[in-house]
């Protein structure tokens, strides 16, 4: 198990983050807001993290108008 830091990017900028993930085998990370992100039409969303090791990362999320 590897502790690590979890950033949200929009190109060069961090939108979000960092989010603390405590070293123990097997735990997971859920983050959910009350208030929507936005996030900049037509630009890539990247996630970047402290650590080399193994992950999976889902981001879910919706289109709204305005």
């Amino acid at each position: 198990a590897t502790a690590l830091n979890v950033f949200f990017e929009e190109g060069a900028s961090t939108v979000l983050g960092p989010y603390y993930l405590e070293a123990v085998a097997g735990r997971g990370m859920v983050i959910n807001f009350l208030c929507p992100k936005k996030i900049t039409a037509n630009t890539a969303l990247t996630v970047t993290t402290s650590a080399a090791i193994a992950q999976i990362v889902d981001v879910t999320g919706f289109t709204a108008q305005g």
